[in-house]
C-alpha cells in the first residue's frame, strides 16, 4: 500500500495529509537508496515494477567499502583527527600492522562501522598511533573476521595476557614468563599428539622437534605414555 502511494506522488505529484482533505501539489526531487537488489525484489513480486522504473531515473551504484579499498586509508585518517579532537587524544594515525589489519578486514557495516571501530580504538588508545592491540581491545572478535595471517600470535597472546598483567603484583605475576612458556608447550604438545593420532613421529614432524625433544615434553608434561611410535 506504501509502494501504490508513493506512485501516486511520484506520476501526479499530489498527495493528501492523514486525516485532510485537501489535495496538496508538490514538486520535488526524490533521492532513493537501499541495501537490496530491487530487480531481484521485482521478479519475486516484492516491488511494483511501475514503481521500479518511476524511481530509477539516474542510477549510481556505490561498491561496499571492501571492494574500494583505496578510500579506507582517508577515511581511517579522517576519524582519527576527528576521535582524537572529541577525546582530547594525541593519536596521528595507525601502525601499519594495524593498516594491514583494516585492509584485509571487510566492514560489512562499511563506513559507519570502520568509523565505529577507529573511534572505540581512540578512547581506549595510549600512544599518538593505533596499534593492532588497539583494535583487538575494542573487538574481541576482531581476528576472526580479519584475516590475519595464522601464524601471527603476538596480537592474540597480548590479548591473553593483558587481564593477568592489568593487575600487576609481585607476588601473585611472579614466574609469569615461565609459566606463559611451559603452558603453551604443553598445550602444543598435547593438541598435535591428539591431531597426529598419538603418532609420535607425525606430532614430531608437526612441531618442527626431534622425537627425542617429544618424549622429553611427553614425559616432562605427563601427556601421553600409550602414544603410538613409528
Amino acid at each position: 500500500s506504501s509502494q501504490s502511494k508513493l506512485l501516486r506522488v511520484l506520476e501526479n505529484q499530489e498527495f493528501e495529509r492523514i486525516g485532510g482533505n485537501a489535495t496538496i501539489k508538490t514538486d520535488v526531487r526524490v533521492i532513493a537508496s537501499t541495501n537490496s537488489s530491487l530487480e531481484e525484489a521485482v521478479r519475486a513480486r516484492h516491488f511494483r515494477l511501475d514503481l521500479y522504473h518511476r524511481l530509477k531515473g539516474i542510477t549510481i551504484t556505490l561498491p561496499p567499502l571492501r571492494e574500494r579499498k583505496e578510500d579506507i586509508p582517508i577515511l581511517v585518517e579522517l576519524f582519527c583527527r576527528t576521535f582524537a579532537t572529541k577525546y582530547g587524544k594525541l593519536v596521528q594515525g595507525v601502525s601499519q600492522k594495524a593498516m594491514d589489519l583494516i585492509l584485509q578486514s571487510r566492514w560489512e557495516g562499511n563506513i559507519r562501522e570502520l568509523r565505529n571501530v577507529i573511534g572505540s580504538a581512540v578512547a581506549v588508545a595510549d600512544g599518538d598511533i593505533l596499534r593492532i592491540e588497539d583494535f583487538y581491545r575494542v573487538m574481541p572478535d576482531y581476528s576472526d573476521q580479519s584475516g590475519t595471517p595464522e601464524n601471527d600470535y603476538y596480537a592474540y597472546f597480548v590479548r591473553l595476557l593483558e587481564p593477568k598483567v592489568a593487575i600487576f603484583h609481585p607476588d601473585s605475576i611472579e614466574g609469569l614468563y615461565q609459566n606463559v612458556c611451559n603452558g603453551l608447550e604443553k598445550a602444543a604438545v598435547e593438541l598435535a599428539l591428539r591431531k597426529s593420532g598419538h603418532n609420535q613421529v607425525m606430532a614430531a614432524k608437526m612441531l618442527g622437534i626431534s622425537r627425542n625433544t617429544l618424549r622429553n615434553r611427553i614425559e616432562r608434561y605427563g601427556l601421553d605414555s600409550e602414544a603410538v611410535i613409528i
